[in-house]
This record gives structure tokens, C-alpha cells and sequence, in this order.
């Protein structure tokens, strides 16, 4: 019996004894594809695309390649913490900056609130002058830490240091949060003699007890 290969289109000599009655599926010895074929027609079984499908040779693919070795390092490390005697120059470099403004801040209101009395005819008080003047100062030192912690994070005194607040976990500290810091943090910080201050030369992430009020970290900037 003469068997021809539906794919390559060899042809064998095949004893027909050897094969088993019905329809079977045969493999070529040449081209190794497997096709039906119906001992009952003598002929072999046009093949069905799913059957193409099942036995067409594919290409060799090519070996799998690892993803760079840069995607499969580890994050950078995060950037070193602050310490405690290089935040304190940060803040007594703020200090005199903050003193020279509040001064400078307070002569200005002084000279506004002579104005008005003179325009308005009217007499104020001395010590209401003076509490009025002290009320203002407070409130450009507090905005003053405020407005440089929640913008950037770093106070003129931090950026001459070369540290930075920034949000525990990542990220910015916001204006609300740099509030939360910069008022009731740092009011209770100093309240407990100044133990809320001196935590950062003891706790591990350096973090005084302002930062663990407001969920702070305070790094250095490379």
C-alpha cells in the first residue's frame, strides 16, 4: 500500500497487513507530522485545519532572557537621618533669621498703628500698642516655619544645613501637617523640658517628639 505524506509529500511503501483496520493517524518518517489516514478508502484523510494546526512544525522560540539586572536590584537605600547637634545649628541659624524679621516686622507695625492714631485722632494705649506688636511678631514666627516646612520642607536654616523634613513613608509634609508640627509638636516638645527636643539624640530614626506627633523624619540631602 503507497502512503503520501499530506505535508511534505513523501511517499511509503507500507504493508498494509501491519496496519490496523479503520481510521488511524500515521507519522510521516521524513518530515515526523503526524495526518489521518482511513484504512477503509485506502487514501489518506484530508486534514482539518485543527489538525494543521495540531501537527504544523513550530519555530524554535528563543530562550527566555532575564528582565536587566538594573529592575532586579533593590531600591536605593533611603537618605541618612539627621542628627541632633546638626538640626540644632539649622535652628539657631533660623532663630536669628526669624529675630531679624520679627523685629523688623514689629518696627513696621509699631509705625502703621502711629499712623492710624494720628489719622483717627485717636490715643491707644501703650501696652495694648505692645501687645497688639508681640501677637504679630508670634504669628510671622510661627508662619515662617509653617510656610518653608509645608512648601519644601526646609527652613532657610535647613537649606544652609542641608537637611530636610519629609513625611514618614515618603513623600511631602504639606502645610497641614507642617502645622500640626510646627504649633502643637514642637509647644509640647518644649513644654516637657525640652525632652521632646532631646529625643532626637536618643531615638533610632532621629525623630524628636514634634516628628512623632506629625509623622515626620528629618534626612540629609545629598
Amino acid at each position: 500500500m503507497r502512503i503520501t505524506c499530506l505535508h511534505c509529500g513523501h511517499t511509503e511503501e507500507v504493508n498494509e497487513e501491519r496496519l490496523p483496520a479503520g481510521a488511524i493517524r500515521v507519522t510521516c518518517p521524513l518530515c515526523r507530522q503526524r495526518f489521518p489516514l482511513d484504512m477503509d478508502k485506502k487514501w489518506p484523510v484530508p486534514a482539518t485545519g485543527e489538525d494543521i494546526e495540531k501537527t504544523a512544525p513550530r519555530p524554535p522560540t528563543a530562550p527566555t532572557e532575564s528582565p536587566p539586572a538594573a529592575s532586579q536590584q533593590e531600591p536605593p537605600p533611603s537618605r541618612p537621618f539627621a542628627g541632633f547637634w546638626i538640626r540644632a545649628a539649622a535652628a539657631l541659624v533660623d532663630s536669628v533669621a526669624v529675630g531679624l524679621l520679627q523685629v523688623g516686622m514689629a518696627l513696621l507695625f509699631t509705625a502703621v498703628l502711629q499712623r492710624l492714631e494720628t489719622i483717627l485722632a485717636a490715643g491707644f494705649h501703650a501696652n495694648l500698642v505692645h501687645t497688639w506688636a508681640m501677637l504679630f511678631t508670634f504669628v510671622i514666627g510661627i508662619a515662617y516655619y509653617v510656610f518653608f516646612t509645608g512648601y519644601c520642607g526646609q527652613t532657610p536654616g535647613k537649606m544652609a544645613l542641608r537637611i530636610q523634613v519629609v513625611r514618614d513613608g515618603g513623600g511631602e509634609v504639606g502645610y497641614g501637617r507642617a502645622l500640626l508640627r510646627e504649633t502643637v509638636g514642637k509647644f509640647l516638645s518644649a513644654a516637657l523640658f525640652c525632652v521632646g527636643y532631646l529625643m532626637v539624640a536618643f531615638t533610632r530614626r532621629k525623630q524628636g517628639l514634634h516628628d512623632k506627633l506629625a509623622g515626620t523624619l528629618v534626612v540629609k540631602v545629598n
